[in-house]
């Protein structure tokens, strides 16, 4: 009966071991999980800044990009007005030259 009693608690001290293993080892994992979930977030966070960063140039360079387009349409449009303008007053000039 002894050796029964023994065993039992042999066997009731190896499923606390066990236990204890088991719940140190659960432990670490969630530590572990804590850990790689805060490094996630950062890399999250940091992986939107560069994407408002990036957006914010994009709008900056389109931005660039329309200015300097509208301002070579506006020389385009001057240039080829002064030329109209030069091109009739020499025709004017040659038909009072010829008249």
């Amino acid at each position: 009966m002894l050796s029964e009693k023994q065993e039992m608690n042999d066997k009731i001290e190896g499923l606390r071991q066990k236990n204890s293993e088991t719940l140190d080892e659960l432990t670490q994992k969630k530590i572990e999980f804590e850990r790689d979930k805060a490094l996630k977030a950062q890399q999250l966070q940091f992986q939107e800044q560069r994407i408002t960063e990036l957006s914010k140039q994009v709008e900056e360079t389109i931005k660039r990009y329309e200015e300097r387009l509208r301002n070579e349409r506006e020389d385009l449009i001057r240039d080829s007005q002064d030329k109209v303008t030069r091109i009739t007053q020499e025709k004017e000039t040659a038909e009072a030259k010829y008249d």
